[in-house]
């Protein structure tokens, strides 16, 4: 069985351009630790809004998936699809590992419990990456599944402080080339307190503008 990679994963979301640091170094070390293990576990990734959830098991996908594995990973959304139409359901049984984006979602379909838990269940022994904003805990389709069942982590992507920001701006425009000045960084830095999607969004927006020809100085002003 041939698994096609996932459309939305591109280059820009492997490790390579994945930034750690302090706020997120302990769960991005255990995650990947579960990936080289030859065991089965499940793993549930917590993250606000923006924190890296989606560009960190993009990466952890591709690790997998250079280890041999056979990976399915789905967002929350396309599950619940699959699960309310019952098309394609049995055939995610027959993956290595299960990787759900953002399952918050699950708690607008109280309905589809049944068919959630027990396709974790036919994941028991291998391995299941999990992520939402959400703890498992608080996750009423997930609370008894997640208590009851072990080798069962948490870990949590916390968003990175000014500081971190500043070095994470820094970080990019080196990356992407760009030789923002100090003023311009830290007013980046700033402005995405919320959402480490947004400052990549924004380095990601420089470099896109300096490839039509504009000068850092016309980007500062823009």
């Amino acid at each position: 069985m041939q698994e096609t990679k996932t459309a939305s994963i591109g280059a820009d979301q492997s490790f390579p351009n994945f930034i750690v640091g302090p706020y997120n170094d302990a769960a991005v070390r255990i995650c990947r630790a579960v990936v080289a293990s030859s065991s089965g576990q499940v793993v549930y990734v917590k993250g606000g809004v923006g924190s890296g959830k989606t560009h960190l098991f993009s990466a952890l996908k591709m690790e997998l998936e250079e280890n041999g594995s056979l990976v399915k990973m789905l967002s929350g959304e396309r599950l619940c699809r699959m699960l309310s139409n019952g098309q394609g359901y049995d055939s995610l049984k027959a993956y290595d590992v299960l990787m759900l984006d953002q399952v918050d979602i699950f708690r607008h379909f109280q309905d589809l419990r049944y068919q959630l838990t027990n396709l974790l269940d036919s994941y028991i022994g291998k391995k299941i990456l999990i992520n939402g904003d959400q703890d498992p805990k608080d996750n009423q389709i997930l609370k008894e599944w997640w208590e009851n069942h072990p080798k069962c982590t948490l870990v949590e992507l916390f968003h990175p402080d000014y500081v971190d920001r500043v070095k994470m701006v820094s970080t990019l425009c080196q990356w992407y080339g760009l030789s923002m000045n100090e003023k311009f960084i830290h007013f980046t830095a700033k402005v995405s307190e919320r959402s480490i999607r947004a400052l990549v969004g924004e380095v990601k927006k420089w470099r896109l503008l300096k490839s039509t020809g504009m000068s850092e100085l016309e980007i500062e002003q823009a």
